[in-house]
């Protein structure tokens, strides 16, 4: 897995034609930096569309659906949901590719893509299973949920959420106990045909 690949040609057009910050010559952004932003006339708090979010939720809705269809995991849309405006990146600074190459960001910022590529396994989906259908997402109000491993994350009334990726990673230290095995088989078939 390597971001961005042909999967994620849509992200990268998305990120490069719809961010709405724009940081004019500064080689670091700051809280300062961006609360300037929000008071700008031109650039509120409320001025900022929500659309980007709601193409990563859907996104994440599809992955539900289809849990062993992508290579990727929930935490991997949430990093990028949590670095989108957080300006630790240059992937999201500016409207444009063209703004981003005139002020140098490639030189003067780190890319998010680079960082993720850093800890790819923090990332994959421990069920993915290439698939050689074309997926069909079901598009019913009744098969909507809510993300609360985004949206609930900070409500401490909200029960935990545990990852495909943990499960997998505890099944695999279980077996080990079990079977004094320092390698376990390849679990993760056995998991894409039970679940």
């Amino acid at each position: 897995m390597s971001i961005p690949s042909d999967e994620f040609k849509w992200l990268g057009w998305w990120s490069s034609n719809t961010t709405p910050i724009s940081l004019k010559s500064s080689t670091h952004v700051s809280l300062s930096d961006m609360t300037n932003i929000f008071k700008n006339e031109t650039m509120s708090f409320y001025a900022i569309s929500p659309v980007f979010l709601q193409l990563i939720d859907a996104v994440w809705q599809v992955t539900t659906m289809f849990r062993h269809a992508f290579e990727f995991n929930e935490h991997f849309l949430i990093t990028i949901l949590d670095h989108l405006y957080s300006c630790r990146f240059g992937t999201f600074l500016f409207n444009s590719d063209r703004e981003r190459n005139q002020e140098n960001m490639k030189q003067r910022t780190v890319s998010l893509w680079s960082y993720i590529n850093s800890s790819l396994d923090l990332y994959k989906n421990p069920l993915y299973f290439p698939q050689l259908h074309v997926l069909e997402p079901i598009a019913s109000m009744r098969h909507i949920k809510l993300w609360k491993g985004l949206y609930c994350r900070w409500n401490p009334s909200m029960r935990a959420q545990v990852s495909d990726y943990a499960l997998l990673k505890f099944a695999r230290l279980r077996f080990q106990y079990a079977t004094g095995l320092t390698c376990a088989p390849d679990l993760t078939l056995i998991l894409v045909l039970n679940y």
